[in-house]
């Protein structure tokens, strides 16, 4: 049984392997060594050699951007639970660096396969890792939370950080047992509500904030409960927007529906409903 976990770890070391940038800066200094040493008439080759340089990236950036999507399948495949849990620590390194590529690309499948691994070794039972590997998993995950949270009050760096840390805590949540990660529920829901009522928040951000507070509202109702009225409260606000585009404001009026759980429940009258 080892040798097959073994065998199967392997896998995932290659597909780690084939997603982590390649070194290209030989490459890079033979190309400008090239052009730097060659005559007025030969320009026109050296120039059209640049596209060629791109389409190499471009066609290296799909070879890796496939090779993390089937490590995310292989992830969130229920059987693999076991191997995913022996095979976190590698893999959680290899997805930290890859959320520094040069590639927004590769940057979101990885925070997306970075938030899925952290879901599942964090429903991994105790008794299926042992306990000392179990402490550790825990550790990899309040890393992942550790740098989603932050991300979210950092809008103004503009470089698309708070949605990939956005999308990254929407799989975590959908991919994660209730039970296991309901304790992260509560600070992501608050770091969110934080993020509704920044006025720097772009609608292009609010439709991704969006996607997570439906989905701990479903999924982490007695979490969300509290919180529910403020954060319909703040959406008014968003939808009464003077100049906001009508598509905008549907999409933001469709999200009530989402809450119709939490609209049964309230009671205007009961002062424990009403904060």
């Amino acid at each position: 049984m080892m040798q097959g976990l073994h065998h199967q770890q392997q896998q995932l070391a290659a597909l780690l392997s084939a997603a982590l940038p390649k070194d290209t800066t030989a490459a890079a200094t033979a190309s400008v060594t090239s052009s730097s040493s060659t005559t007025a008439s030969t320009t026109l080759p050296t120039t059209a050699s640049t596209p060629t340089v791109s389409t190499k990236s471009d066609e290296n950036d799909s070879a890796r951007l496939a090779a993390i999507n089937s490590l995310h399948r292989a992830i969130i495949y229920p059987p693999n639970s076991i191997l995913v849990a022996h095979s976190a620590s590698f893999l959680a390194q290899g997805f930290c660096q890859l959320l520094s590529d040069k590639s927004y690309a590769v940057r979101q499948s990885a925070a997306i396969a970075y938030a899925a691994l952290c879901a599942v070794v964090c429903s991994v039972p105790i008794g299926s890792s042992g306990r000392q590997n179990h402490v550790m998993l825990s550790s990899l995950v309040d890393r992942f939370i550790g740098w989603a949270l932050p991300l979210l009050s950092n809008i103004s760096a503009g470089d698309g950080t708070t949605e990939l840390a956005l999308e990254g805590l929407r799989e975590f949540l959908s991919v994660g047992d209730v039970g296991a990660i309901e304790r992260y529920a509560l600070p992501i829901l608050k770091a969110c509500q934080e993020l509704l009522e920044d006025e720097r928040t772009s609608l292009s951000l609010l439709h991704r904030l969006l996607s997570v507070l439906t989905l701990i509202s479903l999924k982490f109702s007695l979490s969300f409960q509290p919180h529910f009225l403020d954060i319909i409260d703040l959406l008014l606000g968003w939808a009464l927007v003077p100049d906001l585009a009508e598509s905008d404001r549907t999409v933001i009026m469709d999200s009530f529906l989402q809450f119709q759980k939490h609209w049964v429940g309230w009671d205007p009258w009961n002062p424990t409903t009403v904060s």
